[in-house]
């Protein structure tokens, strides 16, 4: 029986119609995400490819702990900067998926649930294109990330094991900071909408 090819133009279509959606649910995001929907007019397969100029799509992940009342930030080594877990997808890749994946890459094969929010709504929290700088150790130009991210929860007892190549260092950092703007704009915008999640699932 021969191999079932994917057909690579539904995943582009998959991912315009998960972004459609998710500007139903948060119309008020139109404007910020207009690069991404031009990037998706008529595009193909290779924007979830890190080649892909002017951007491409990643995925991240919030991990909750303590009833919700901190989340896992890791030191990224590039960067410089106390982020979630996260970075590029591979091939035609669900971002939930690249999301889970980039978690047990970064940080371990840790015990993770999906918030009841996704399982719920069938979207990601938060959707962010936010610019990249240069990166002459890996011949890359600058350029956009397009991110999809979704919150878990750490579940059971967990031992981190740090991707030193690209994680330099971890911490659990309270909610209340990260919702305050201490770790960046974007976060802060996803601490939020987590304060409202009990209401929205109600």
């Amino acid at each position: 029986m021969p191999a079932l090819r994917f057909d690579k133009k539904i995943f582009v279509e998959s991912i315009a119609e998960l972004v459609g959606s998710y500007l139903r649910f948060f119309p008020d995001e139109a404007s910020r995400l207009e690069l991404l929907r031009q990037l998706l007019d008529g595009a193909d397969e290779r924007i979830a490819t890190r080649q892909h100029l002017p951007g491409h799509l990643t995925a991240s992940a919030l991990v909750l702990h303590g009833g919700s009342s901190s989340a896992l930030l890791i030191h990224h080594n590039f960067l410089k900067r106390w982020l979630q877990p996260g970075g590029h997808l591979e091939g035609a890749e669900h971002p939930l998926d690249g999301a889970r994946r980039e978690v047990a890459e970064e940080v371990g094969p840790i015990s993770i649930s999906l918030h009841p929010f996704h399982e719920h709504y069938n979207l990601p929290l938060d959707i962010d294109s936010h610019a990249i700088p240069a990166n002459e150790s890996k011949g890359e130009l600058a350029h956009y990330h397009h991110d999809f991210q979704y919150v878990f929860f750490l579940t059971g007892r967990n031992v981190l094991k740090l991707q030193e190549s690209e994680v330099s260092d971890f911490r659990w950092v309270p909610l209340e900071a990260i919702r305050a703007g201490d770790f960046g704009a974007r976060l802060a915008r996803v601490a939020k909408k987590i304060e409202t999640l009990s209401q929205l699932l109600s």
